[in-house]
């Protein structure tokens, strides 16, 4: 015969309410785990999330460094291009503005239409010793003037051609330069610098004929030239000079 007790725990759990109440349990308790894992879960999750992002931000850092770095390495080059570039302006400038005042000085001379020449039926023997001592002719062009029966006339046809040669090296000196050095000009300073030059061989060039064909008017010609071209020429450079050396006469 079953103990009292054991009928009464039979009937406890065969009843509605005590079943109720341990599914309420088990469902509490099912409940309880799920959060827990899912709190567990959720934990890890944003740890690894937590983890991803500073490590994306690391490397979004160094890409960001690299990247810094590169684009200050091109600044620091184009800078220092351009510093070497102005540092080689400087010392261009005042060299091509002394050769242009070299030229100009002996186109002028060359073109200008009183020309002064010696008088060499005037001179004595010692004089004219003295003469050939320190002239620029060659001894060959001395000994022919010498023997010529114009002394005048052959000197000043032969002097003219050492003068010629003269002012064309100059103003050849002056073209090459510019033509070296042109990419250190600006481009409004190379244009007036390259249209001076073409101004100063076209007016030695018309001289020279003029002496050829004995033209006085073409050697008038050439001389307004140099006189109303020229001159306000260089004088523009001259200003464009100073604006890019900074000079405060240009202001």
């Amino acid at each position: 015969m079953e103990s009292p007790w054991i009928q009464i725990l039979i009937a406890a759990l065969t009843s509605s309410a005590f079943t109720s109440a341990v599914l309420i349990g088990l469902a509490f308790l099912g409940r309880s785990l799920i959060e827990r894992w899912l709190s567990r879960g959720l934990e890890k999750y944003k740890a690894e999330l937590q983890a991803t992002l500073e490590e994306y931000k690391a490397e979004l850092q160094a890409t960001n460094d690299r990247e810094l770095e590169h684009y200050r390495y091109q600044v620091n080059a184009l800078f220092n291009r351009v510093t070497k570039i102005h540092e080689k302006e400087i010392e261009v400038l005042p060299t091509v503005w002394q050769k242009l005042q070299d030229a100009y000085a002996h186109v002028f001379r060359f073109t200008k239409l009183l020309q002064r020449y010696p008088v060499f039926d005037s001179m004595t023997e010692p004089q004219l010793t003295e003469f050939l001592k320190e002239s620029k002719l060659s001894d060959y062009h001395k000994q022919k003037l010498l023997e010529a029966p114009n002394k005048d006339q052959y000197y000043s046809q032969t002097i003219f051609k050492y003068e010629l040669q003269e002012v064309s090296e100059c103003i050849a000196d002056f073209h090459n330069y510019i033509l070296y050095n042109r990419i250190f000009l600006s481009p409004d300073l190379s244009a007036e610098f390259k249209a001076v030059d073409a101004l100063l061989h076209h007016v030695v060039s018309i001289k020279a004929l003029a002496e050829e064909s004995r033209d006085p008017q073409l050697a008038i010609n050439a001389f307004q030239e140099v006189q109303d071209k020229a001159g306000p020429m260089i004088e523009k450079i001259e200003r464009l000079v100073q604006k890019r050396l900074h000079l405060p006469e240009a202001e």
